[in-house]
């Protein structure tokens, strides 16, 4: 497997969960004022069978995720684990807000480290976590072994193309500000306007931004932006430090999501984000040659076409 794309340039060597820790303690995400997300409850519920079930949110931060989960599924109990105590804090008064505290479990815990559940859980979810891991590719190994076999695991972690203009803009704020988090913010504000105003957008761009405006909206009005996972209360600079502060932070592409997921004893079931199977994006002339492609080999294709590229987002099964 090739290494990840990651901004951290030669020190990622000798970064670790500490650095991590230590970061999110400071910057908790999403912190204390975090909506409860129904997301991946959705993306989850045609798989998920019936009756009681064990879930764990490893890298669970303040508990947006566990609180949606265990609240669209009253017969699930739930354990999250985060390395940021802080988090863990914030995951523990939303889990008792939302009215699921007795069903959820909050640890102080890394995934770095095998984990102490072996093969406990019937459903495993990670958002936005394995990719601040010093070796992503075990942490989805320790995550793997606690789930049962045929269990189900969703993920998000970041994909290499939608995140390579941002891992440029985050070296140069770096080098211009030294890690000063606040500098570093006022100076993007000012990259924005010069580089990223509405005149550096390509059509196709802004007809996706508009896209996505109306689809919040049109969930907003029907009583279903939980299931969006969207906050539209959320803090941007709050946003921006989490998206350019963070020390450990890489960006995948589709073998090496492949080769994680082997390795963990995983198969995919279907994939959300970025690579996801979508015949509307392709030329005419290229879905007949495509058609006959291998899944992974046409995901690759989308990935690279992919005009506005995200992050992967997947559910996978845990094999026998």
């Amino acid at each position: 497997m090739t290494e990840p794309s990651s901004n951290t340039g030669d020190d990622a060597a000798h970064l670790d969960d500490s650095d991590t820790s230590e970061f999110y303690s400071a910057n908790r995400w999403p912190g204390p004022n975090a909506i409860v997300s129904k997301k991946w409850a959705e993306r989850l519920a045609p798989y998920l069978p019936d009756g009681p079930l064990e879930l764990l949110d490893a890298g669970c931060g303040s508990g947006q995720y566990l609180a949606g989960m265990l609240a669209e599924y009253p017969d699930m109990n739930g354990v999250g684990i985060d390395i940021s105590a802080p988090s863990i804090g914030d995951a523990a008064a939303l889990v008792e807000g939302t009215g699921v505290g007795a069903r959820a479990e909050v640890l102080v815990k890394s995934f770095s480290d095998p984990l102490d559940w072996d093969q406990r859980f019937d459903v495993a979810i990670s958002n936005g976590a394995i990719h601040h891991s010093p070796d992503p590719a075990r942490s989805m190994q320790n995550i793997a072994r606690s789930i049962k076999p045929k269990g189900l695991f969703g993920c998000m972690i970041y994909g290499s193309r939608s995140n390579h203009r941002r891992y440029e803009i985050k070296e140069m704020l770096h080098l211009l500000a030294d890690g000063d988090l606040d500098l570093m913010y006022d100076l993007h504000r000012d990259f924005q306007s010069k580089y990223e105003s509405v005149w550096d957008a390509t059509p196709r761009q802004m007809m996706a931004a508009l896209k996505g405006k109306l689809g919040r909206l049109a969930a907003r009005l029907r009583g279903r932006e939980a299931y969006l996972g969207y906050d539209p209360t959320a803090d941007h600079k709050k946003i921006f430090i989490d998206g350019f502060g963070t020390p450990i932070d890489a960006g995948f592409d589709t073998s090496q999501v492949r080769a994680m997921l082997e390795n963990a004893g995983l198969e995919l079931v279907k994939m959300i984000g970025s690579g996801r199977p979508d015949p509307a994006l392709l030329p005419p002339t290229w879905q007949a040659p495509w058609q006959q492609l291998p899944p992974w080999t046409q995901m690759r294709i989308i990935e690279l076409l992919d005009p506005n590229p995200s992050a992967f987002s997947f559910v996978a099964r845990k094999i026998d």
